[in-house]
């Protein structure tokens, strides 16, 4: 960034340490602000279900299952009002984004001491058995890796053309390594930084230079993205938006400056029509692939399928990362099924297919578009692929689903494990040898039959698993009356 005037060189090395700090956590915002606003929305309702009297469960799982209004959980607690009327229920959803079954069972007795259920229902294991990709990454169970999410990202991300796969396969050679911009100071980010020291400073800098791009930038982001969030301060986070906008005209080619006012327009002031145009400069500043994949989602989540096709191809160009160009693909993917390009959806996948003939999701991702262009027949042909290369669920799964299983037993609770949409329930019911007082919930059928009627997107938001992905409305509508209806012989049928 441009600093306008000279200064000490002690003085120069703390703005410099704040700048790297700082664009470190702009990084680290995105990747949990996303989630941040379904994180409270979900605790916020919690809290008033544990406080109500009634029948509790607690649910469990990953990003399939967090989630606020739209998620299952809230789903499935009106339709268990419905179907007893004369009963009181409390739902607790307790599903984490990002997460696999070992990170589940960490904060399980804290969640049994706060929501005291009587019956427990999880769906987890689908992280724990894609490719592996913490396989192989060393300090995958240090503190930083597991609460620093751009860390971790970062560290996914690099090792995902490495990471072991459920088969003994041949793996894709790696594109070349990003040569971008890459913030020197990650490795010494320990989370124990004084933020509040770290703002004043700050503000005294910006007050003996007015004209510092810099101290302008990072304090304007501290207030716009993360103070002003947490504190749900308007007034806060539009002066952050106010130095942010002194610093874009003291440093036009900084990328940084126009994603975090991207951002801030689209998280805080619900104005995506102002944010998308800033995040597309940013990409255009710093041309990455990881930027015109992040740009290409947030152009599909605001229904702009032409923009978010053009950045999707620019994330899939030659020497991108691999993992990069995957997730690019499969978001390309849905948007063709979603218009009913279904050969520009089968061109996509038989690509990739080439690349990894053993990828069980680019297996279930052709078995969705066959089932979406009529043709049944090459439908089944990959979802039988599928079932045969998926290694969903692992001995790690197994040994979680053992410990939740005995945990529960030892309080009194009962346990309800549910298998996600469009899989066969099989391989969950092996977990167990002695499945007798374990109630299963099924959630093939029932999307299959649905999604033959109405459609794959109509139930989907995306394809991430391949043959299913996060649920819209409707999806989550499903999975709640299929726990429904697996829980009448348990709560006594309607």
């Amino acid at each position: 960034m441009n600093i306008s005037k000279e200064r000490p060189a002690g003085q120069k090395a703390v703005v410099l340490l704040l700048g790297a700090l700082f664009a470190l956590l702009s990084a680290e915002a995105a990747l949990r602000l996303g989630g941040f606003a379904y994180r409270a929305a979900q605790e916020r309702r919690n809290r008033i279900a544990v406080g109500r009297e009634g029948y509790r469960i607690m649910c469990l799982g990953e990003s399939t299952t967090a989630g606020g209004e739209d998620a299952w959980p809230v789903r499935l607690e009106r339709a268990l009002s419905r179907r007893y009327p004369e009963a009181r229920f409390s739902v607790i959803n307790k599903g984490m984004a990002g997460v696999n079954s070992s990170e589940l069972m960490r904060e399980l007795e804290k969640n049994l001491d706060q929501v005291r259920p009587g019956l427990v229902i999880a769906m987890m294991g689908l992280n724990d058995g894609f490719i592996r990709y913490y396989d192989g990454i060393a300090g995958a169970e240090s503190r930083l890796f597991r609460h620093f999410r751009l860390y971790k990202l970062t560290k996914l991300l690099l090792n995902k053309g490495g990471a072991p796969r459920p088969l003994p396969v041949p793996v894709p050679a790696q594109a070349a390594p990003y040569s971008g911009p890459v913030d020197p100071y990650l490795p010494y980010l320990d989370g124990k930084k004084d933020m509040a020291r770290q703002e004043a400073a700050l503000r005294g800098q910006i007050a003996r230079d007015p004209g510092d791009a810099a101290s302008l930038y990072l304090l304007g982001r501290y207030w716009a993205l993360d103070a002003g969030w947490k504190k749900h301060d308007a007034e806060l986070g539009k002066q952050g938006e106010e130095l942010l906008l002194r610093a874009a005209r003291l440093a036009p080619k900084n990328s940084f400056i126009p994603w975090t006012l991207g951002m801030y327009a689209i998280l805080q002031k619900k104005d995506p029509a102002r944010g998308l145009p800033l995040l597309e400069k940013a990409a255009e500043l710093n041309p990455s692939a990881a930027n015109w994949y992040y740009v290409g989602r947030a152009y599909k989540d605001h229904g702009l399928p032409e923009k978010a096709d053009a950045a999707l191809l620019k994330a899939l160009a030659p020497g991108a990362p691999l993992g990069i160009r995957e997730e690019a693909a499969f978001e390309l993917c849905w948007l063709y099924i979603s218009r009913r390009e279904f050969k520009k959806a089968e061109d996509l996948m038989r690509e990739a297919l080439e690349l990894d003939p053993y990828n069980e999701k680019v297996q279930g991702a052709l078995a969705a578009v066959y089932t979406e262009s009529g043709r049944p027949e090459l439908a089944r042909k990959h979802a039988a692929r599928l079932s045969s290369t998926r290694g969903m669920f692992t001995a790690t799964t197994r040994a979680n689903f053992a410990e939740l299983r005995r945990a529960l037993k030892s309080r009194g609770i009962r346990l309800a494990v549910m298998q996600y949409p469009l899989c066969d329930p099989a391989p969950l019911r092996a977990l167990f040898e002695d499945a007798g007082d374990i109630i299963f919930i099924d959630n093939d059928r029932a999307f299959r039959k649905a999604v033959r009627e109405k459609g794959y997107t109509y139930y989907f938001k995306d394809m991430f698993a391949g043959n299913f992905g996060h649920c819209t409305g409707p999806g989550n509508d499903l999975i709640a009356e299929s726990a429904a209806d697996a829980l009448s012989g348990y709560f006594g049928v309607r």
